[in-house]
Order: structure tokens, then C-alpha cells, then sequence
């Protein structure tokens, strides 16, 4: 329901915005009166509108929400909600049935009051005269034509009031197999329901998609003898008997009802669960207190597996309400077939339409179903639990259930954060428990434990697949960087610190780069505040290690990292900057001049790189540079100089390029990141200008 508007503008009746519209011809004193009025009655409706959307936008405090109780794997409510919506499912497929067989039942009556119209005639054509008187009947013969027409409405006739026969006991089965089964449990019950239904999709449904065939032959057989007749008539032909034939015929057809009716009542007296069973076969098998099957029992891993196929094939929120406290609570199972029915059920638990509390009950356990999972990992690898599937899931539809459960769950927490609410968290460690149940050696040793909510979020926002990271880890870091916004935006830097304490920042940064997703400069300044010399030992290394490719792509980030760096550190920190290793940071820069992209913040980036040059230690031990490599230098040097001839630091970096042509450090090696740009196409001018293009002279 939208708000209405309770504004002046929105509202039917316009208020005059002066006495003088028109009002040009009234008294002076009149219209100071109308004036006067107008400006209470404005004053009134402005009151009244605010009063109003004060009513309207009133909200009652909320009420907590909480997940349900863990319930009793033989808890009456859950199997009650399941029992009523697979009955209700049974029903409505057997109304279709029913109402199927109700038609076939008018359509055989019809049927067979014409065709006994056209089988009276035919018996009385091959019957003997009525006047006859001969002692001996067997002098008469029927012509065969006359028999055979006989045959084909005999046989349609005894055909259709057999399928008549068979509708008949099918509605009878129908409400056997609609009734709520007997038993002392709902879980007993709901079993027993699942083997009526079971049999009757082996058994019930196939005999009943007989009606139809049968119903088919019989008007052939009736299309055929009207056949015959107008044939007869025409031909005017007669021929011996076969009427032995047609007995024959109907016999056989007779007995194959009579032997499919004895073997329904036989599997009704043998299985209690049958769905053919009825009165008659009740009271035979009360009599002969034959039970075999009464005493049956079923494991825990087929009531698990039942009752996850009913969770996942429910659509009533209100029953999926009831039934979800039983969906984890269950003694641990080691098939990983029932790890993919829990995560069907979950799935359908976390659907939009059911209630917060039933997705809170669900995502408050999904830590059982981590554990289940993470006992299948006994070589270490995340692809243990899909290779001990046996052919009933495939690796890729597990993964994929395991991708939609923590996608929802990311929603979950997306929307329950939009409001404030705290249990946003539950559905964050849901997701984190999942995630690592799945990954290979993240973090198991607080599987046993009940970690913190910011426990959870630290370890998120370091686990790594790879190089290229799974999309569950990506949809995991995402949201644990949303919740670290959340709270030092809401909280301050004080809430945050529980959070900073859990991160492993050699691991976070270790992996930073390689991220297709970039947490923010806000989140990595803070991490690096107090941190710096344990950050850098890591961060070195791997911005020394990076590649051409992500270099492309990730240099605006390399640089973020750099200039942190740079501001913690002070001219004396020569030890830290000795680790970095600016070989391909440094070739990337100076021949980024050819990327137009590229070149817009190449200045500030120049002013970064020179920072740790002049402190960088370029090697030892090496011998004096040869011609070439000298020009090289040079060329670097004037060509850094052209960018940056007003800056301070621009007499350093020529100072620095002039250094290594003239051996003023010492022990050096040949500056081998300025050996790919021999090649730039700024440098290969100034090469053909100095006589570059020789060879590098022997050392």
C-alpha cells in the first residue's frame, strides 16, 4: 500500500495563495477578514498533514528475530508439516486421476448401450429360427460373415465393461492411496506414505494408463464388425462358424483382467502399504493377522534423505516454517549424497518466501553440515567429497548447490544489513562455514570450536584460492569487506579493532594483488597502520614477483600499496626498501609512455618509484658497464628528467641514472630492469643518436 499524499499541493481542494484572486471587487476590510482566514486555514491543514504522516509512518518496535529451537529428529511438527504437504501433492495428482476415470466411466456407459444396440441384432442373426422344430440343433450354421460380425461387438463389449471393471477399483485405490497411513508416529506415517507412493508409480499408474489403450481396441473391434456388416450387406456372402473363436477370444481377454485383479489383491494382502488395497483386503488380512511388513523399520539415512526431498519440494511457507528446525539435526551421516539432499533443503528454506526464522534456523547449523562435509577430506583436497559421490550428484551440481546456498546467503546478509539488524551475522558465519568446509586446508582447526562473529570475518578476508580465485571465496571476501565498512562506518575505529586483531595480514596481502576484488584503500590504510614492518616483508616479495599481466591490471593498486608504504617510512629506512625488487615495476613504468591510458598518472607514480631507487641495492660483484648499457642510463636519466625538470626530486633521479654511469656506487651490477628498454621507441632514438645500435662491448 503505497502513503497517501497528505501534502496542500496533492490534495483535491486548491487553496487561493492570496484574498486578491478573485476577489478584485470586494471591500478592503472583507478581504484582510479573507486573508486572515486563509492563512488559519493553511496553518490548520499543515498541522493536520503532519499530524497525519506522524500516524502513517508509525512503526511498532520490532520484535527480535530469532531462529527456532533444534528440534527432535522425531518431532511431531516438523514431520506433521511434511506428511500435510506430501499428502496434499498426492491429492492433487490423484484428483487428476480420478477425474480422468470418471470420464472414462460416462464415455464406457455410452459406449456400451450402443454397442449392445448393435451386438442384439448380430446374436439373433446367427441364432436359430424361432419356428425351427428340428430334433437335431446342429443342422443349422450361421453364415461366417454374421460370426465374425458377432466377434467384433462381443469382443468391444466384454473389453469395455472390463476397463469399466478396472476404473472402478482404480477410484477405490485412489482413496487408499489419499488416506493418511496408519501408525503410531508422523514419522512412520510420512514413511509409509512414501512407500504407497512408490508403489503406486511402479504399479498403480501403469495399469491405469491402460484404460486408455483398452478403450482404444475396443472401439476398433466395434469400428471393425460395423465394418464387417456393411461388407456382408454388400458382398451378400455367407460363411461357417467360428463362434468357438470368439469364445475363445473373450476367455482369454476375461482372464487377463481376472489374473491382473488377483494380482492386485495379492500384493494388497502382502504389503499393508499397498495402494490396491481396500475393505475386502483389510478384513483378510485382520482375520489372518497377516503382517509381514506391518513390523518394518527404516534407517536414519533413509528418513534423512525422505524428509530432505520433501524440504526441497515443499511450496507452503507456513509448513517449510514448521520443518526447518529438523533439517540439521540429525546424527552425522558420512554419504555424501545426504550432504546434497541438506544443501537441496537449505536452499529451499532460504527462499524469499518463507520466514526469517526459518532461514536464521538453517543458517544457524550449517556449521553440522560443514563438519559432515569436512570429514570426506581425507586427502586434503576440496575435490575429495565430489570424487565419493556414487553417480547420484555429479561434482558440478554439487559445486553448483554449494555456490546457490552461499549466494543467498550473501543476499540474506546484504538485505539484513540495509536494516541495522544483527542477525546479519548469522548468515555471515553460515557463509564462512561453508566456504571453508569446501576449501583445501583453510582453517581447520576451528572447525571443533565456536569461533566469534569477528573471528569469522578476519579469516574471510584472507582466505585465497588461487590465482584465480573460486566464486565462493570472491562472494565471502566481498561481504566480509562490506561488514568492515558496516562497522567503521556505524562504530568507529573502536568496534573495528576485534576484526583487526583476527586478520592475518601476511596472508591478506600476501594474496592482495592477485584479488579480482579490491577492498578499498580505506581497509588496506588501516591494516598497514602498526603493521608496517610485518607487512612489507611480505608485500615486498610479491610486488618484486609480479608479472607483465597483472601488472596491466593491478599497477593503480601496486601503487596505492607503494605510496602507504612511503608514508610510513622515512629516509632512514634503507633495510625495508633493499627487499623491493624494481626490475618489472620500473620497465613497466617508463615504457607505459606508449599506453595513453597509462599515462595520466605516470608523474606521481615516477615520484613513488624514485623514493625507494636511490636505497635500492642493485647488486655486487659485477664488473664495469660496457658503452651500451651507459647510453641506456643516460637516456633513462633524460628522458625521467623531461617529466619532471621543475621537481625537487628530479636532480635526484638524474643524480641517481649519473651515479651508475660514472661507478659512483660500489660494488654494483649492470641495472638489468633497464635492459627491455633498449627497445622503447624513445630510447631507440637516442640510441641511433649515440651509436647504440652496436653491440654491447666484451667485458
Amino acid at each position: 500500500m503505497s502513503q497517501p499524499n497528505l501534502s496542500r499541493e496533492g490534495s483535491d481542494m486548491t487553496l487561493p495563495t492570496s484574498p486578491d484572486s478573485g476577489s478584485m471587487n470586494l471591500p478592503p476590510d472583507f478581504r484582510a477578514l479573507l486573508a486572515e482566514q486563509l492563512e488559519v486555514l493553511k496553518s490548520f491543514t499543515e498541522k493536520q498533514s503532519r499530524f497525519l504522516e506522524s500516524q502513517y509512518n508509525h512503526k511498532e518496535p520490532k520484535k527480535e528475530v530469532r531462529p527456532y529451537d533444534q528440534g527432535n529428529p522425531k518431532d511431531w511438527a516438523g514431520w506433521k508439516a511434511m506428511l500435510e504437504s506430501s499428502l496434499a501433492k498426492t491429492r492433487q495428482r490423484a484428483e487428476v486421476w480420478t477425474t480422468g476415470m470418471d470420464v472414462t466411466l460416462v464415455f464406457i456407459a455410452l459406449f456400451s448401450a450402443i454397442d449392445t444396440a448393435f451386438l442384439l441384432p448380430a446374436l439373433q442373426s446367427i441364432a436359430p429360427p424361432a419356428g425351427a422344430t428340428s430334433a437335431d440343433p446342429d443342422t443349422f450354421q450361421a453364415s461366417r460373415t454374421e460370426q465374425v460380425i458377432c466377434l467384433c461387438y462381443s469382443a468391444s463389449l466384454v473389453i469395455s465393461i472390463q476397463t469399466a471393471i478396472i476404473t472402478v477399483l482404480g477410484r477405490q485405490w485412489m482413496a487408499k492411496l489419499t488416506s493418511t497411513p496408519s501408525g503410531s508416529e508422523f514419522v512412520e506415517k510420512a514413511m509409509r506414505h512414501k512407500e504407497m507412493n512408490m508403489f503406486a508409480r511402479l504399479l498403480l499408474e501403469p495399469m491405469l494408463n491402460l484404460v486408455h489403450p483398452a478403450l482404444v481396441l475396443s472401439i476398433s473391434f466395434f469400428v471393425g464388425g460395423l465394418l464387417v456388416q456393411l461388407w456382408a450387406l454388400a458382398l451378400s456372402s455367407s460363411h461357417h462358424t467360428i463362434l468357438l473363436f470368439t469364445s475363445i477370444l473373450g476367455t482369454f481377454f476375461s482372464a487377463l483382467v481376472a489374473l491382473l485383479i488377483c494380482s492386485t489383491v495379492w500384493h494388497a494382502l502382502w504389503y499393508e502399504d499397498s495402494p490396491f488395497g481396500g475393505q475386502m483386503t483389510s478384513s483378510v488380512r485382520f482375520w489372518l493377522r497377516w503382517k509381514k511388513h506391518a513390523s518394518q523399520r527404516w534407517t536414519e539415512t533413509e528418513k534423512l534423505e525422505h524428509y530432505c526431498e520433501l524440504v526441497s519440494s515443499a511450496d507452503d511457507p507456513a509448513l517449510l516454517d514448521r520443518a526447518a528446525p529438523l533439517v540439521y539435526n540429525w546424527a552425522p551421516h558420512n554419504d555424501p549424497d545426504i550432504h546434497h539432499l541438506v544443501l537441496k533443503a537449505t536452499h529451499r528454506v532460504l527462499a524469499s518466501d518463507t520466514t526469517h526464522s526459518a532461514k536464521l534456523t538453517v543458517a544457524a547449523h550449517m556449521k553440522d553440515l560443514a563438519l559432515r562435509v569436512r570429514e570426506h577430506f581425507r586427502d586434503g583436497s576440496g575435490l575429495a567429497i565430489w570424487r565419493r559421490l556414487r553417480g547420484r550428484t555429479s561434482s558440478q551440481e554439487f559445486q553448483q548447490n554449494v555456490a546457490n546456498v552461499i549466494d543467498l546467503l550473501g543476499n540474506l546478509y546484504r538485505s539484513a544489513l540495509k536494516v541495522g539488524e544483527d542477525y546479519r551475522k548469522k548468515y555471515f558465519v553460515a557463509m564462512y562455514y561453508l566456504s571453508t568446509a569446501l576449501a583445501p586446508g583453510e582453517d581447520r582447526e576451528h572447525t571443533y570450536i565456536d569461533p566469534s562473529f569477528e573471528y569469522c570475518v578476519g579469516k574471510a578476508l584472507c582466505l585465497f584460492g588461487g590465482h584465480k580465485t573460486s566464486v565462493d571465496h570472491d562472494v565471502l571476501f566481498q561481504t566480509a569487506v562490506e561488514e568492515c565498512y558496516a562497522v567503521l562506518n556505524k562504530h568507529g575505529s573502536q568496534a573495528f579493532d576485534p576484526i583487526s586483531v583476527e586478520i592475518d595480514r601476511p596472508r591478506f596481502f600476501q594474496h592482495l594483488l592477485y584479488r579480482s576484488l579490491w577492498p578499498g584503500d580505506e581497509l588496506v590504510s588501516r591494516l598497514v597502520k602498526g603493521h608496517e614492518d610485518e607487512v612489507w616483508e611480505t608485500l615486498a616479495p610479491a610486488i618484486s614477483s609480479l608479472t607483465d599481466s597483472v601488472l596491466l591490471e593491478k599497477h593503480s593498486h601496486v601503487f596505492t600499496l607503494l605510496n602507504m608504504m612511503r608514508a610510513s617510512m622515512d629516509d632512514d629506512g634503507i633495510t625495508r626498501r633493499e627487499t623491493l625488487d624494481l626490475s618489472n615495476l620500473a620497465t613497466f613504468l617508463l615504457a607505459s609512455t606508449t599506453s595513453p591510458f597509462l599515462v595520466q598518472d605516470r608523474r606521481a607514480r615516477l615520484q613513488t618509484l624514485v623514493f625507494f631507487i636511490p636505497f635500492h641495492t642493485i647488486g655486487t660483484g659485477m664488473p664495469e658497464l660496457n658503452a651500451q648499457e651507459r647510453a641506456v642510463c643516460e637516456a633513462a636519466s633524460e628522458f625521467l628528467a623531461t617529466f619532471k625538470s621543475e621537481d625537487p626530486l628530479a636532480s635526484e633521479e638524474r643524480g641517481f641514472f649519473g651515479r651508475i654511469k660514472d661507478r659512483a656506487i660500489n660494488p654494483i651490477r649492470r641495472p638489468t630492469f633497464l635492459a627491455p628498454l633498449r627497445h622503447h621507441p624513445i630510447l631507440m632514438l637516442h640510441g641511433k643518436a649515440s651509436g647504440l645500435s652496436e653491440e654491447p662491448a666484451e667485458l
